[in-house]
């Protein structure tokens, strides 16, 4: 896989993977929770 090459080992390489992921998911997270808050001020009005 030509991946390895760009990280000098593979703990590096899934170091990377596990901080894109929790970057995704966090980013996620905070869309899901403003939305929330714009659904519920929509409601309410």
């Amino acid at each position: 896989m030509g991946i390895y090459r760009y990280f000098p080992s593979k703990a590096k390489m899934f170091e990377a993977l596990i901080e894109f992921t929790e970057d995704a998911v966090s980013g996620l997270i905070n869309q899901v929770a403003n939305n929330q808050d714009e659904t519920l001020l929509f409601i309410t009005s």
